[in-house]
């Protein structure tokens, strides 16, 4: 049975956390003063059209049918991009599939190709790739929004140089597709030229906001992921977080708490998924809020300088590192936990030892699933006596259709944010300088 994934509010409001909570009538409040811009921009948000569902499912017919033909064929796939055009594929490659995937053999991986990721210019990490692929055998897909990310076109000038020497003729290109705006960039130019198959990132879906695009599906369908099950969960939560009613809206819910806390002088937003599958859904979602919202001025003009800063941690690993700074350290942090009511597996805990040794009879015949849980628990309970705030969102299980909401939740609820605030999700001005700095360097 179909069902949502939920949230839990009750450790950040007063009755819990007494007056470093909110209260539901501030909740309430807060909505009322924005209301009509957040009633205009759910009236509008079919105009912000990466959340076109019709596209994505086409895009994403193609994808499969191409990936089919090919995937099986190689013993690797390469996927070569940075920011959003890696981190959506990272968080579907570390969520759904086995953590030691590419340990696995052939048969074991349904004869789907090991899968590998090259983000930075990093020349002996580069080398590392190198020396454990054989190129013959490998697929690599290059992904860049605009065509000319720095990053991505160095580290595609040294594998094309190492490709096209393992290739005669034009032979190449069959080992290669191009993602990428179909009308600019380099990058296009290319993949036009040397007959390289080309997918496409519509202009009008901003790079960290691709995840639901071929940016992320096509890598994710190499390795036998059916991207319409991640649309799916999308398309099937979305009518909700589009609602006005913020019992039911999720998204808009969890803007509204968290902009109330940094008024509250919460600057840092820790994301702590209690599972070693979601932990890089913080990464991307990281970048989706912090380069959508830290702004320095707003789109009237006027200096803000707002940004919530993300920090990941993992439960309960971090509970041994950063939970003691987390309890009695600056009182700075709101919290967004991730949980999974059911795990795909489960181990029961022998009576070896358990009954033998007092210290630990009291682990006698429970689930790992159980301990991870409280554990979850006594975390949240120790940080709600500490008077720390934080809310917990709740995966039925983590597959396809679960994470597909979750990315639509987290992307519905950073640009309801930057409606409240008044800020443009979809730029990042700061970063453009930074590029624009690197590019004269180079070119001295």
């Amino acid at each position: 049975m179909e069902e949502k994934i939920n949230i839990d509010i009750k450790f950040c409001l007063t009755n819990h956390i007494g007056n470093s909570g909110l209260s539901i009538n501030e909740i309430k409040e807060k909505y009322n003063v924005h209301r009509k811009k957040i009633k205009n921009l759910i009236k509008n948000i079919e105009e912000i059209k990466f959340l076109d569902f019709s596209f994505l499912e086409n895009e994403a017919k193609k994808i499969w049918d191409f990936s089919q033909r090919k995937a099986k064929k190689y013993n690797d796939f390469v996927l070569v991009g940075i920011g959003g055009s890696s981190l959506g594929t990272e968080t579907i490659f570390h969520a759904l599939k086995p953590a030691f995937y590419n340990l696995l053999s052939k048969k074991e991986r349904n004869r789907y190709p090991r899968f590998f990721i090259l983000d930075n210019p990093d020349p002996d990490y580069l080398n590392s790739l190198l020396d454990t692929i054989d190129i013959k055998n490998t697929f690599f897909n290059f992904v860049s929004k605009s065509g000319k990310t720095l990053e991505t076109i160095s580290n595609f000038l040294v594998l094309m140089e190492k490709i096209i020497k393992k290739f005669p003729g034009k032979s190449y290109s069959k080992n290669i597709s191009i993602t990428s705006c179909p009308s600019d960039g380099v990058l296009l130019k290319i993949a036009k030229k040397e007959k390289i198959s080309l997918f496409e990132i519509p202009k009008w879906i901003p790079g960290r906001f691709s995840v639901l695009s071929s940016a992320s599906l096509l890598p994710a369908s190499f390795i036998g992921i059916n991207p319409y099950e991640i649309i799916n969960g999308a398309r099937y939560i979305f009518p909700s977080l589009i609602s006005e009613n913020m019992n039911e809206n999720l998204s808009l819910l969890s803007a509204i708490i968290l902009i109330l806390f940094y008024e509250k002088n919460k600057f840092i937003h820790v994301i702590m998924p209690y599972s070693n599958s979601l932990f890089y859904l913080a990464d991307w979602y990281s970048q989706l809020w912090a380069e959508s919202l830290g702004k320095e001025k707003n789109t009237k003009g006027d200096i803000i300088n707002w940004g919530q800063t993300p920090l990941k941690a993992k439960g309960p690993q971090d509970q041994h590192s950063l939970l003691q700074l987390f309890i009695e350290g600056p009182k700075d942090k709101i919290f967004t936990f991730l949980e999974i009511e059911k795990f795909k597996t489960d181990f029961r805990l022998p009576d070896t030892f358990t009954e033998e040794y007092s210290e630990i009879d009291y682990l006698q015949n429970k689930f790992l699933s159980e301990i991870i849980k409280n554990e979850k628990i006594g975390t949240e309970i120790s940080l709600k006596e500490n008077l720390v705030p934080s809310f917990s969102i709740r995966i039925p299980c983590v597959t396809p259709f679960y994470l597909g909401q979750l990315f639509i939740l987290f992307e519905l609820q950073t640009i309801y944010a930057a409606e409240i605030l008044e800020v443009n999700p979809f730029d990042q001005p700061a970063v453009e300088l930074g590029k624009k700095i690197t590019q004269k360097l180079l070119t001295k």
